[in-house]
């Protein structure tokens, strides 16, 4: 299994308790503050910060992520599980969830939130008219491709195909439901992992291109003693898999349209840190 270290970060021990200290002397009152709830002036000499020292982050929605979709290209960021579907015609939809913080400029970096889409089956046409006619070249090629970087996805996260569980008729279901936690202590616990991906489009007789994301590698972070760090629990997923991680359901909610029917997991379903884990405030 491909693994990516970072060295021991987080998760260092508590330190020891230390003796009582005497009680300071007493300081100087405090100016009180003032009534009725306005605020005091500026501090004497102080400066607004410069930017890039700090915060400046603003969270936007998935609309609007889907309006600054991601130049065509490679890319890699260090990313966790943000919320599973699984549609009720079938197929399954896991949502990855970018975290990226500018140490340099102490503020989160430009793609930090941005959500991808990495559907577990190809899309519709793809399988369509493989199936139709596999014989046919380019359908072969397009599923062949799809198959390819889901497999080796997988692959390079410590699940080979051959360790895929097996659908009625015998062929391999990729593990998006239980790849990407770990159990520590008897608790499940999800962590981060670097994803690779390849972003493109496809436009014709002008209309608005077709945009999509190929997730071609998924390698779990571990510290260079095998820790890995602690990932934000997914906000949503299938309801047999929260309790297959004997996760707390806040509640059960139907998408519009009878699309699907998810699990909204309760954040107090794991400690954290847990068992004094890294998390991803370390990488």
């Amino acid at each position: 299994m491909a693994i990516r270290t970072l060295g021991n970060r987080g998760g260092a021990p508590a330190p020891q308790q230390q003796a009582q200290q005497p009680a300071p002397a007493r300081q100087a009152p405090q100016a009180q503050a003032p009534r009725g709830g306005g605020l005091p002036p500026p501090p004497a000499g102080w400066t607004p910060p410069a930017p890039g020292s700090g915060g400046g982050f603003q969270k936007k929605t998935d609309k609007e992520w889907d309006a600054e979709p991601l130049r065509d290209g490679e890319h890699t960021f260090d990313m966790y599980v943000a919320k599973i579907v699984a549609w009720n015609s079938g197929g399954t939809t896991l949502t990855w969830r970018v975290n990226q913080w500018d140490r340099a400029a102490n503020r989160s970096g430009a793609q930090h939130g941005r959500p991808v889409r990495w559907d577990q089956q190809p899309r519709k046409k793809v399988l369509e008219e493989y199936l139709a006619n596999p014989h046919d070249e380019k359908a072969a090629k397009r599923y062949g491709n799809w198959r390819h970087d889901i497999v080796s996805a997988y692959r390079d996260a410590g699940h080979p195909e051959e360790s895929w569980p097996k659908d009625q008729a015998g062929n391999p279901v990729p593990p998006w439901d239980r790849f990407f936690a770990v159990n520590v202590g008897g608790v499940f616990v999800p962590v981060m992992f670097t994803v690779r991906m390849r972003a493109w489009s496809m436009s014709s007789d002008g209309r608005e291109p077709f945009r999509a994301v190929d997730v071609q590698s998924v390698t779990m972070i571990k510290t260079d003693d095998g820790r890995p760090f602690q990932a934000p629990l997914p906000y949503e997923v299938p309801e047999p898999v929260a309790r297959a991680m004997r996760w707390i359901v806040a509640e059960t909610r139907d998408l519009p349209n009878n699309l699907a029917t998810v699990a909204v997991i309760d954040r107090n379903s794991v400690g954290f840190p847990h068992n004094n884990m890294p998390t991803y405030k370390d990488l």
